[in-house]
């Protein structure tokens, strides 16, 4: 069993305490996606003392567990014991006897999930997909102490039953004074980013005077494997033994507190028929109330739902008016059918009335077909001078260029400095074979 997770996010607030003993591993804005261990301290003692010890079990855990472990390799509760008897050894070494330290762990490894906890800080197992709280850590009144002749045991629960999307939250005291279990999944179960469930956490936990500390882990994914079936898994055991303790307190703190209020006597005959009474009439006041509930959100929704229909109908009415108005102009305008008829007819149609908008459309129409007519005659005329202008170019380069004549009678001699003149044959009106230009040689007098 392999697991991802994003970006853990924690709270590390002093409160209105002039010392942070609290300590988280890793500590606070350090985690990231590759941590597997996550530590919360609550120490006790004052100045020095509180601060001291819980530094000292926060460092010792995750020394031992990082030594010792690998996140491949199985955390089995063989390991577990030696991981808290190495850090209660090093507590009393570092620390004096007046120190104690409430502190909770979590741990994923090859095997699970490992969750323990000591004294009154707390460790939530939710899974929002389906609102259901799987493990939440019963309180007790053990405390890790410095060279005590008794350690104190953590209560163990190794879960198997991890999916993606589920969440883990460990806290110390201060911060669950402020966030009780109906909160706490009040917030994780609720739609939105972990930046902001965890504003919403600290909203609420920003009254609290004491420290308080919290991380909230959130699984990414989980990869199973073939021998997962056969690992041990005692959360919903705890589960179940954590709420029937929590149902043997409450009836015993609902019994006392009508006592303090009616009867100052001791006597359980003179109190049990008046505590009998008051709940009696408790039961009878509550079924009132949410019957009288409904009916009154019924009348509500009622009413709103008439004040609806009553603009819905009078928007309607409005826009019926509106649109018989718009449907009297055509009846005005009744002479233009007529004459679109008489025009199809053959009669001589009226001449229709335009509006000043319609006649102002026309004459603009008028005056941009004037200048398209305008620029296609001067693109003609400029057509038309370039053809000219080609042709006396033409003219032009046919005059400068000689006129060969082939009559004999008009040609004018021609002199060659280079070759003799030579008289042509009166016999032979015809220029030579040779010559092909057909001038005759003109021979120069001596």
């Amino acid at each position: 069993m392999k697991f991802d997770i994003f970006k853990p996010l924690a709270i590390c607030e002093q409160g209105k305490q002039g010392i942070q003993q609290n300590e988280i591993f890793p500590a606070k804005g350090m985690g990231t996606i590759h941590d597997r261990l996550f530590v919360v301290c609550d120490g006790k003692g004052g100045e020095g003392i509180g601060d001291l010890a819980s530094a000292t079990v926060a460092a010792s855990l995750s020394d031992f567990i990082f030594q010792n472990t690998c996140p491949d390799e199985p955390m089995d509760e063989e390991m577990v014991n030696k991981a808290f008897v190495e850090t209660y050894n090093n507590l009393s070494k570092e620390c004096k006897p007046e120190a104690s330290v409430a502190m909770a762990m979590l741990y994923f490894h090859r095997h699970g999930c490992l969750a323990a906890h000591i004294g009154n800080s707390r460790i939530y197992h939710i899974r929002p997909k389906n609102r259901t709280l799987m493990y939440r850590s019963c309180d007790n009144i053990k405390t890790m102490m410095p060279k005590n002749s008794v350690m104190a045991d953590p209560v163990k629960a190794f879960i198997t039953d991890v999916r993606h999307g589920d969440y883990f939250v460990l806290m110390t005291k201060g911060a669950a004074s402020k966030l009780h279990d109906q909160k706490v999944m009040e917030i994780v179960c609720a739609n939105g980013s972990d930046e902001d469930k965890l504003a919403r956490m600290k909203k609420e936990t920003d009254a609290c005077e004491d420290n308080h500390s919290l991380y909230l882990i959130h699984v990414s994914g989980v990869m199973n494997e073939a021998f997962d079936d056969n690992l041990i898994d005692n959360e919903q055991q705890l589960m179940a033994a954590n709420l029937t303790k929590e149902n043997e307190i409450l009836p015993t703190q609902k019994e006392k507190k009508p006592q303090k209020k009616v009867v100052e006597s001791e006597d359980d005959e003179t109190t049990n028929p008046i505590d009998r009474e008051t709940i009696e009439e408790q039961r009878e006041e509550k079924p009132k109330k949410k019957r009288e509930l409904p009916i009154v959100w019924i009348t509500a929704i009622a009413l709103v739902l008439g004040a609806g229909a009553l603009l819905y109908w009078g928007h309607g009415k409005t826009k019926h008016d509106s649109s018989q108005q718009t449907e009297v102009k055509p009846k005005e305008n009744a002479p233009k059918e007529k004459d679109t008829i008489n025009v199809m007819k053959g009669a001589n149609p009226k001449p229709l009335e335009l509006t000043p908008e319609e006649k102002a459309k026309l004459e603009e129409e008028k005056k941009k077909a004037e200048e398209e007519k305008k620029k296609a005659e001067e693109e003609k005329k400029k057509a038309e001078e370039m053809k000219k202008q080609e042709e006396e170019n033409n003219n032009e380069n046919s005059t400068q260029e000689p006129a060969i004549n082939n009559n004999p009678a008009t040609q004018e001699p021609v002199t060659s400095p280079t070759t003799p003149a030579v008289e042509p044959e009166p016999t032979s009106p015809t220029p030579p074979p040779n010559n092909p230009s057909g001038l005759r040689p003109v021979i120069p007098e001596e």
